[in-house]
C-alpha cells in the first residue's frame, strides 16, 4: 500500500541512521547504551538519550507501517497472560498469538478476571475483523466465561499443555525486561510491546519455515521492507555512507535535544567498509540441480522495475516486488488498467490475499525512462513486435530487457533493436481472468525463474534482478545458458493447446507425449540443447508445488486463458510452431505439431471456447484412435 513518507523535519541525522538505531533497539536485547556503542563503532556519535527519543517517537510510526498478516477464518488464537511487576504492584500483560506464533494483540491490565479477558477478545475481534476457528488457553476460568459471552459458537480448548505457543511468546519480552531492569509504568509497557512485537512479527519466521534457505529468504524480505520506507519514496535503499556525506558536520545549534553528529576521518573509512559488508549481501547460494548458482547484489538497488504486461505472470511479479518495497511501474491496457488505477491489483495465493497499489500506465511513452530502469516484458509472444516498437518510441536504449515469456522467439526479436536482452524461463502457474485480480497457485512460493543474458552468459544486472526477485519471495537463479532452460520449458508448453482444445474430456497424455517426441527429434536434428524444467527439476518440488486457493479453481494454461477471454490471438505459433519451423529448416516432419498449429488458428478465427474440440476427433486426426 502506498503511504506518505515519515517526516524527519528538524532532525539532523539521515533517516537511515535513525531507522537503524530504532531497529537495533527493538529487534535485539540491547540497552540504549549498547546501541549508542554500536553506532559509535560505525563512526556516529549520538547520546543514548537521543536514541531513547528516537525509539519513543519513531518506533510507533514504524510499527504502524509494517506488513500485517492477513486474518484467516482458519486461524487458531492462543491466549495467555503474564504478570509484570511495576513499582511493586502486579500488572497483567494479556497476549494473543496465532498458530504460527504471530502476535495478534497485547494489552496491559491491572485485573486478571473475566472483564479483562472480555476486553482482550473484543479488541481481537475488532482488529481481526471476525472470529477464529478455535481459541486455546490455559485453565484460567475467565477465558471460558468471556468466550461464552463474546463468541459462544467458537470452539474453546483449555489445557496448559496446549498453550505452549502463547507461553513461549512471553520469553523474548522477559529477556528485554531483564535488560531494561524492569518497566517504569504500565503505559511504558504498552508502548514498548506494541512496537517490539510488530518488529518481531516481521523478522522472525514462522515455525513452518524450517530450511535454512526459507529462513534466509524471509529475513531478506523483512530487511528490504524495513529499509524501504524510513526516508522519502525516492530514497529507498540509499547506503548509509552516501547519506552521511550530505550531513552538516558543524556543531549542532541549540534546541536539538542533544543530537550531535561527528564522523571521525579514520572511522569514516571503517564505516564504508562495514556498510558494504552488512548492507550488500555477499553471496546467496541456491541449488539448481547441477550445482551452486551465484546470486549477488552487485548493482544499485535503486533500479525501477517497469513491467510491460500486468497479466498473470506480470501481475504476480508486480505485487511481489511492490510488497517487498521495490519501485514498480506497470504497463497495462483496457479493463485491467482501469481496475489497477481504481483499486490496485489483488494477488490471491494459497497463503492468502494481498492488494498492492503501484503506478500503472497505458504506454511506455508515459514513463520518463532512467538509466537504471529494468524492463520486464510479460506479454504473450504474439504481441512482442508491438511491445518492441512501443519501447523504442519511448526512448529505450541501453536499459536491460528481461523476457518473462514462453517460447524462444522473444529474445531474438528484442535483440534486433536493443543490445541488453536477457532471457527468463518462467515456472509460475497463475491465472488472469478477472480484471484487477491474479491467482497464483504455487506453494510455498508462487513460482521461480532461471535467467541470464541472451544468447548466453550473465552479468551484474542478472544478479541484481535475481536478488530482488528472490527477496520478494520469487526465487530466481542466474544460469550461464538460459536458453537451454527456455527450450526445456518449450517442451512443457507444447501441451497448452491440447489442454485448451480438449479440456476435461479425458486422458490427453498420449497426445502430449507424441508432440514432445516430435520436438525432441527436431531438437536433436537441429543441435538444440535443452534442460528439463519439469517434474525432474529438483527445484520444482522443493520451491513450488501446485496448491489450491479457497473458492477458486485453476483456469488452465495461458492458451486456455486466451481462448476464454476471446483475446483474438494465441501463442501456439510460437510454441508448437517453433517445433514446426525447426523441423522444416532441418528436414524433419512434424505432423502432430503442425496439425495443432492449424487447429489453434481455427479456434481463434471461429472464436471457439476451450474444450469444444472432441478428443476422439483429435485422436483420429493423429492416428491415435
Amino acid at each position: 500500500m502506498s503511504q506518505s513518507p515519515v517526516s524527519y523535519k528538524r532532525h539532523r541525522f539521515p533517516s537511515s541512521v535513525i531507522a537503524h538505531a530504532v531497529w537495533l533497539y527493538f529487534r535485539f536485547p540491547l540497552s540504549l547504551r549498547l546501541v549508542e556503542e554500536m553506532l559509535l563503532e560505525r563512526g556516529i556519535i549520538v547520546s543514548y538519550e537521543t536514541i531513547r527519543c528516537w525509539a519513543k517517537k519513531f518506533g510507533p510510526v514504524y510499527a504502524r507501517r509494517l506488513r500485517r498478516k492477513a486474518p484467516n477464518p482458519t486461524d487458531v488464537w492462543h491466549l495467555d497472560e503474564v504478570v509484570v511487576t511495576i513499582g511493586g504492584r502486579k500488572h497483567w500483560l494479556w497476549r494473543a498469538v496465532d498458530q504460527d506464533g504471530y502476535v495478534l494483540d497485547e494489552i496491559v491490565q491491572v485485573r486478571r478476571n473475566t472483564k479483562a479477558a472480555k476486553r482482550l477478545l473484543t479488541r481481537l475481534m475488532s482488529k481481526q475483523g471476525g472470529v477464529p476457528k478455535r481459541i486455546v488457553t490455559d485453565k484460567l476460568g475467565s477465558y471460558g466465561a468471556a468466550r461464552r459471552q463474546i463468541m459462544p459458537a467458537v470452539e474453546h480448548r483449555s489445557h496448559k499443555g496446549l498453550n505452549n505457543r502463547a507461553e513461549n511468546s512471553h520469553l523474548p519480552l522477559r529477556k528485554r525486561e531483564r535488560v531494561m531492569q524492569r518497566f517504569r509504568s504500565a503505559g511504558a509497557v504498552q508502548r514498548f510491546t506494541s512496537v517490539f512485537s510488530a518488529v518481531r512479527n516481521l523478522f522472525v519466521p514462522t515455525h513452518l519455515k524450517k530450511t535454512a534457505i526459507d529462513v534466509h529468504l524471509h529475513r531478506l524480505r523483512a530487511l528490504a521492507h524495513w529499509k524501504a520506507w524510513p526516508g522519502s519514496p525516492h530514497d529507498h535503499f540509499e547506503p548509509v555512507e552516501s547519506q552521511l556525506a550530505s550531513v552538516n558536520l558543524t556543531s549542532p545549534s541549540k534546541g536539538w535535544s542533544g543530537e550531535a553528529l561527528s564522523i571521525f576521518n579514520a572511522a569514516g573509512i571503517a564505516n564504508i567498509i562495514w556498510t558494504f559488508v552488512v548492507f550488500l549481501p555477499s553471496l546467496l547460494k541456491l541449488q539448481d540441480g547441477t550445482g551452486p548458482v551465484r546470486i549477488a547484489c552487485t548493482r544499485c538497488l535503486k533500479m525501477r522495475f517497469i513491467i510491460h504486461g500486468v497479466g498473470a505472470i506480470g501481475g504476480t511479479i508486480a505485487v511481489s516486488l511492490a510488497s517487498a518495497s521495490q519501485k514498480v511501474i506497470g504497463i497495462a491496457r483496457g479493463e485491467q488498467l482501469k481496475a489497477i488505477k481504481a483499486k490496485g491489483l489483488t494477488l490471491r495465493t494459497p497463503r492468502g490475499t494481498e492488494t498492492c497499489h503501484f503506478e500503472c500506465v497505458e504506454s511506455p511513452s508515459a514513463i520518463a525512462l532512467l538509466p537504471d530502469d529494468v524492463v520486464l516484458v510479460c506479454t504473450k509472444t504474439q504481441h512482442m513486435g508491438a511491445v518492441i516498437e512501443q519501447l523504442a518510441a519511448a526512448g529505450l536504449q541501453d536499459q536491460s530487457i528481461f523476457c518473462f515469456q514462453n517460447g524462444v522467439e522473444n529474445e531474438r526479436t528484442a535483440l534486433r533493436r536493443f543490445a541488453n536482452v536477457h532471457g527468463v524461463s518462467v515456472i509460475l502457474p497463475a491465472d488472469y481472468v478477472t480484471p484487477g485480480e491474479i491467482l497464483a497457485f504455487g506453494s510455498p512460493h508462487s513460482g521461480y525463474f532461471y535467467l541470464g543474458r541472451y544468447p548466453q552468459g550473465f552479468d551484474s544486472v542478472d544478479e541484481a534482478v535475481a536478488q530482488a526477485l528472490t527477496a520478494s519471495g520469487l526465487p530466481a537463479f542466474v544460469v550461464p545458458d538460459v536458453m537451454k532452460n527456455k527450450y526445456g520449458k518449450l517442451l512443457l508448453n507444447l501441451h497448452n493447446i491440447v489442454e485448451a482444445a480438449c479440456a476435461d474430456q479425458g486422458d490427453i497424455a498420449p497426445i502430449v507425449d507424441l508432440l514432445r517426441e516430435e520436438a525432441e527429434v527436431v531438437f536433436a536434428a537441429s543441435g538444440v540443447q535443452w534442460q528439463s524444467v519439469g517434474e525432474t527439476d529438483p527445484n520444482r518440488g522443493r520451491l513450488m508445488k501446485m496448491a489450491s486457493i479457497a473458492g477458486f479453481s485453476r483456469a488452465g494454461s495461458s492458451s486456455m486463458q486466451s481462448l476464454a477471454r476471446s483475446t483474438g490471438s494465441i501463442e501456439t505459433d510460437y510454441l508448437n510452431g517453433e517445433v514446426v519451423l525447426l523441423g522444416r529448416l532441418h528436414g524433419v516432419p512434424t505432423p502432430a505439431n503442425t496439425w495443432f498449429c492449424e487447429l489453434a488458428a481455427r479456434m481463434v478465427r471461429e472464436k471457439l471456447r476451450p474444450g469444444t474440440i472432441p478428443l476422439d476427433e483429435v485422436k483420429r486426426a493423429l492416428s491415435l484412435a
